[in-house]
């Protein structure tokens, strides 16, 4: 938990310093790392909002990755059809 505090301080402070990427980068990281440990709800909060800041500032490679990682997520846990539907859309782009 003291990690993911960390992470969520280094993401307000990069929002106040306007820093985007950053912002991005600590959320995919709360994500992922949420993804491998199991706790599929906080992951797939910080997953969708990776990538809806990615979308909004139009970085792709971060915006496939984190949808990769929703994918993986949504395998976990037996949603097949969210799982497909989503790897199908990284496949496309």
């Amino acid at each position: 938990e003291q990690g993911v505090a960390n992470l969520l301080k280094s993401a307000e402070l990069a929002r106040e310093a306007g820093r985007e990427l950053q912002v991005v980068n600590a959320y995919s990281m709360l994500g992922t790392g949420s993804g491998e440990l199991y706790e599929f709800a906080r992951a797939e909060h910080y997953l969708k909002e990776t990538i809806s800041l990615t979308t909004r500032n139009d970085l792709d490679f971060v915006r496939f990755y984190a949808a990769s990682w929703l994918a993986l997520v949504h395998l976990y846990q037996g949603r097949w059809h969210e799982a497909t539907q989503t790897a199908l859309e990284v496949l496309r782009r």
